[in-house]
């Protein structure tokens, strides 16, 4: 039996949330056919054109959309979907407004972001089915908004383990940088966003420096602070978007990753499938994935996390045994994994 299921995701950048999907979109389903409804020049749209049978766009406006929303109800009725998978909190506002228009089919919410939920109603309607949940930490919070704890799955984000794992010959990144071969590398990814605590990254860059010049720092995202980071701290190298981010992780000697607030952490998964040290923020979602001193480190202040990094560059025997046991017990983030589960949910919901 074929089940039809339409993604939807209104965000035109690509962070971690447009990641999943496009793994989702892209992922080896048995029973269910797949479709994806975006805005056109958007990332996941431009990634995904070689699926042009089963991708569908729309001209994004600001506030409320009712062409785009009309269009989505015809997408539905004409492909027969069966289940809308929504992303994200516009894609929320549009699914309600075509519901507006008579669209009856029930959708699932895939919940990515651990911030408060302002609109409860909506998750709690009886048009949502399930609400996905990326970590605990996201379906704690859940739970405080909608007070339903059937109603949640956490099913954990995935990335491409083999991707990241594969040794990679081409690390010319020093080089690139002017760095001497033999100077470390500190490093993280992410999106420059006052949420993502940045800010904190540079200040302890700032304090190592001082101390080791040997020691080298770079950010690699984009985002709206990114021109006023790399004004205010002239010596880390702020290298934007990274489209090879497996071969970058692999030149970095350790991931130093910042931000208070996660739905999960992909880029910590990312990094420990790169066999790259983390020291990591306490943010409480970081917690389901590292175990402090065994697959990592986690720090509660700048002391901390200074303390760690030299740890780790000062005792490379340390620094494997941390690397080795990150890679096994990653292994729950496969996104093969992922999308069984996923697929396993779909199949419980429609088939009765």
């Amino acid at each position: 039996m074929e089940l039809r299921i339409l993604h939807i995701n209104c965000n035109k950048e690509w962070r971690g949330g447009e990641q999943v999907v496009h793994a989702i979109f892209n992922g080896a389903f048995k029973q269910c056919t797949q479709f994806l409804f975006c805005p056109s020049n958007s990332e996941l749209a431009n990634r995904n054109t070689q699926k042009s049978a089963y991708l569908f766009t729309y001209n994004k406006k600001m506030g409320l959309d009712i062409i785009g929303a009309i269009r989505l109800k015809k997408i539905i009725n004409s492909q027969q979907i069966q289940l809308i998978h929504l992303h994200d909190a516009h894609a929320i506002n549009m699914y309600y407004l075509a519901c507006f228009f008579g669209v009856k089919v029930p959708a699932v919410i895939h919940r990515h972001v651990d911030y408060p939920i302002k609109s409860a109603w909506k998750y709690k309607n009886n048009r949502i089915l399930k609400i996905i949940c990326v970590s605990k930490t996201v379906e704690n919070t859940v739970h405080k908004y909608t007070h339903n704890k059937q109603k949640t799955i956490v099913i954990y984000s995935g990335i491409a383990i083999k991707k990241y794992s594969a040794i990679i010959e081409n690390k010319n990144l020093k080089n690139e940088l002017n760095i001497p071969k033999n100077n470390k590398i500190i490093g993280i990814v992410s999106a420059l966003e006052k949420e993502k605590n940045i800010a904190e990254f540079c200040q302890i860059a700032q304090r190592i420096h001082k101390e080791k010049k040997e020691y080298n720092f770079i950010v690699i995202g984009k985002g709206s602070l990114f021109t006023l980071y790399q004004q205010q701290y002239p010596f880390i190298h702020f290298l934007g978007f990274k489209e090879n981010i497996a071969e970058v992780l692999q030149q970095i000697d350790v991931f130093l990753f910042t931000s208070k607030s996660e739905g999960l952490g992909m880029a910590v998964i990312e990094a420990m499938a790169a066999q790259i040290p983390i020291v990591s923020h306490a943010s409480t979602a970081v917690k389901e994935i590292i175990e402090h001193q065994k697959n990592g480190y986690i720090y509660a202040t700048p002391e901390e996390a200074i303390k760690y990094i030299y740890t780790l560059l000062e005792q490379p025997d340390l620094k494997k045994k941390i690397t080795q046991n990150a890679l096994k017990s990653i292994e729950k983030f496969d996104v093969s994994l992922s999308n069984n589960q996923l697929e396993t949910l779909y199949i419980s919901l429609l088939v009765k």
